[in-house]
């Protein structure tokens, strides 16, 4: 006597709250918006740094380029953590969505 034994169907994954999908998108948009910050900054202080260079009387504005690249230093690790953590909740609320799974509208999973 043979017993088949039927594997069980893979768990569906559980649906994300509304608060979830909201998170997502909020580090999703700090990410960006401090990305555009860091880029306008970097411009900025070359800029600032190029002025400096071509004018002596304009040796402070050296001292400003180099003050916004250590804040551009400074705000990268939040950069890469806000944009990865909400890349992978995103790809998550994306997963769900196309499992068929759906937000609960009280805000914990179903």
């Amino acid at each position: 006597m043979s017993h088949q034994q039927s594997t069980p169907p893979p768990p569906r994954p559980p649906g994300v709250s509304a608060g979830y999908q909201r998170w997502a998108g909020a580090l999703v948009r700090l990410a960006v918006g401090l990305g555009v910050l860091v880029a306008v900054a970097l411009v900025v202080s070359f800029v600032l740094l190029a002025r400096a260079d071509a004018d002596q009387d304009r040796a402070a504005e050296g001292y400003l380029a180099m003050f916004l690249w250590f804040g551009i230093v400074a705000v990268t690790p939040v950069l890469l953590a806000a944009g990865i953590v909400g890349r992978a909740m995103r790809e998550r609320v994306r997963r769900t969505r196309s499992a068929g799974g759906q937000p609960s509208s009280d805000g914990h999973p179903r």
